[in-house]
């Protein structure tokens, strides 16, 4: 499939301080996690381009692995190339920005012809200065989207590991907290001729990945949608922790959540999200588990 494109190649290597082992679920859910990003960041940049993935290493101390990307695009798309080099680094920049935020709300993005300024509602701001992530920061559809899959990213992250990051002759050292602060999802202050209303409903869900250790979100799927939630139930909570609640892929669960519904100045639903689990009921009696 690639031998009809320009190729260019990147390398990226993850290093979780710590044991010198993984959970496999955990280390796939990162591989397919980066993997579903870099494609993501490609699709939105690049409708004729192709990327390819590889593990070309894992390495002894701590736990190493180093990923290859290969990036491909056709003989005429001269004019505004990128490499896996330029792809890379639109993923490093994510990362940080993603630490910087710390799930903050954002007050504006200021788009100018070399640069996008994020302000926080708190008034820092940080520069996003690589050019894919200029294009990407100019459509909140395109940032909501990649920012959905670092929140799927951060939930495969194990607890209690610092992150390192090295590209070329470039290391970034991020601690432990890095995992919260990719989960939590970007906020943007509504514009004022925009309304968000919250309400909470009973609904059926399915659990795709539950947390045991009660650390992390859960993700669920709501009409085939995914969705990383928190949950508050505190007797629920008690309950998987104490290990008298097993569940799986597909276990199904009738719960209380929090649904976030944002219009436009017309009336229009343009987004809508599922955000925290407030109660869960026993999925046969439709009565308190506890």
């Amino acid at each position: 499939m690639l031998d009809m494109y320009n190729k260019t190649t990147g390398k990226l290597t993850f290093k979780l301080e710590g044991e010198n082992e993984l959970n496999v679920r955990n280390f796939s859910e990162m591989l397919i996690g980066t993997e579903n990003i870099l494609k993501k960041i490609t699709n939105v940049t690049k409708d004729n381009a192709s990327l390819e993935l590889k593990i070309v290493a894992i390495k002894e101390g701590s736990f190493e692995f180093d990923l290859l990307a290969i990036l491909g695009t056709l003989p005429e798309l001269f004019q505004g190339i990128i490499t896996a080099y330029d792809l890379i680094e639109s993923f490093l920049e994510w990362i940080y920005f993603k630490n910087w935020l710390k799930g903050e709300e954002i007050k504006e993005m200021v788009s100018n012809e070399n640069n996008v300024i994020v302000n926080k509602v708190d008034g820092t701001n940080n520069t996003i200065t690589n050019n894919i992530n200029i294009n990407i920061f100019k459509d909140d559809k395109k940032i909501e989207d990649i920012d959905k899959l670092f929140v799927a990213l951060g939930n495969s992250i194990p607890n209690g590991r610092n992150l390192t990051l090295k590209t070329n002759d470039e290391t970034h050292n991020y601690p432990s907290s890095i995992k919260e602060n990719l989960e939590a999802p970007i906020k943007i202050k509504p514009q004022e001729d925009e309304r968000i209303e919250t309400s909470v409903i009973t609904r059926e869900v399915i659990i795709k990945k539950p947390d045991f250790e009660m650390k992390s979100k859960w993700q669920i799927y709501i009409h085939n949608k995914l969705y990383h939630v928190d949950i508050s139930d505190e007797v629920f909570k008690e309950f998987v922790i104490s290990g008298r609640f097993s569940a799986h892929n597909g276990t199904k669960l009738r719960v209380d959540l929090e649904e976030v519904i944002k219009y436009n100045s017309k009336n229009e639903i343009i987004n809508l999200d599922y955000t925290n689990i407030l109660k869960v009921y026993n999925d046969e009696t439709n009565l308190r588990i506890l």
